[in-house]
């Protein structure tokens, strides 16, 4: 009887041990859900014409023609871009993505489907409106009476287009929306559930000298603008699977730590600005100036009075766990040059 116990226990034993080692995979991977991240824009800033990409790639989108940021969000962050249907983009410029992935993604709330086909771009590298002239874009189609998501990739030298075979699109409502390319199927998301696939299979074409831009197409590249407002716009250099695109609609996506500061050099005493551009879903903010000072803020300020190099760290936090970013050596101090004064007594 004592051993048929053990053989019981001994295989239960080792399902938590499975379970908690696939747990502790899972959040790894999330971990790194934007090591392929080659454009992150959180379109936070909240005013000026410069969305800052917040991938490391360095791609920052100009806000060109009056878009403007809204305090009217899909994901719950700060701010969102509003366009006006008529001439407002943002342009990023020439990105590629390497090999065959691919993954074009962003909220977005519209107010009317404008073109003459209802297919506004939501993310487009295109050199005109032509289906070839793509390389890659993410839209809405009409589709008889109701309006759907579409997708193009380009491979080989020709592009293939997905139009969504369900999911009807709503106006005045945020939704999110996401084309995905693996290498065998070129897939679309509607609110995190699958609504159209085919297949196809290559690298993506890499095209220098076609620019990037989000709202509409490319400068020269034809009218097709994006009435209403979009949020949080990703690509990609891999496919997100679904599981990970529902985590980003549920809002319990695993952050990705981001920061820049500015400056990072200068004579003490030194203030420095420090802008929080974490991805994903962040409820709190934890700062280390490495000079003993901290922040919980999201966008501090630190005011460094010594001499010396400083390591920077930003943890952030949500819903899906934390993420740690650490710059080594990111803020330098000089000390202040003497100042030459002197006196003398008497002087007659």
């Amino acid at each position: 009887m004592q051993e048929q116990q053990r053989i019981a226990v001994w295989p239960s034993k080792v399902a938590r041990l499975a379970l908690a080692l696939l747990s502790v995979f899972a959040l790894s991977a999330r971990a790194d859900a934007y090591q392929d991240a080659v454009v992150l824009l959180p379109l936070d800033e909240g005013s000026g014409t410069v969305a800052n990409d917040a991938s490391g790639m360095g791609n920052d989108g100009t806000l060109v023609n009056g878009a403007v940021f809204e305090a009217n969000t899909g994901d719950g962050s700060p701010f969102a871009v509003r366009f006006d249907g008529l001439d407002d983009r943002i342009d990023i410029g020439s990105v590629d993505v390497n090999g065959s992935g691919l993954t074009l993604a962003a909220w977005f709330n519209p107010v009317s489907f404008p073109g003459p086909s209802n297919d506004p771009r939501l993310i487009s590298k295109a050199s005109g409106v032509a289906a070839n002239d793509h390389v890659f874009m993410l839209s809405t189609i009409e589709v008889g009476s109701e309006v759907r998501l579409r997708a193009r990739v380009r491979v080989g030298g020709s592009t293939t287009t997905l139009v969504a075979s369900s999911g009807n699109l709503a106006t005045g409502t945020w939704q999110h929306a996401a084309a995905t390319y693996d290498g065998s199927a070129l897939r679309l998301y509607l609110d995190g559930q699958s609504v159209g696939g085919r297949s196809l299979s290559g690298a993506v074409d890499i095209a220098p000298s076609v620019a990037v831009s989000v709202g509409g197409q490319p400068s020269g590249a034809g009218s097709r603008f994006w009435d209403g407002l979009l949020d949080d716009v990703r690509i990609l250099q891999r496919a997100l699977s679904g599981p990970e695109i529902e985590d980003i609609v549920a809002g319990t996506e695993a952050p990705a730590s981001e920061f820049s500061g500015s400056p990072t050099s200068g004579t003490a005493p030194l203030s420095v600005s420090f802008s929080d551009l974490s991805s994903g879903d962040v409820t709190s903010w934890s700062w280390d100036f490495g000079d003993g000072n901290t922040s919980t803020a999201q966008n501090p300020s630190n005011n460094y009075t010594l001499p010396g190099t400083y390591t920077v760290a930003l943890t952030a936090t949500g819903p899906g766990g934390n993420d740690t970013e650490t710059k080594t050596d990111y803020v330098t101090v000089n000390a202040a040059a003497p100042a030459a004064e002197f006196s003398g007594s008497p002087t007659s």
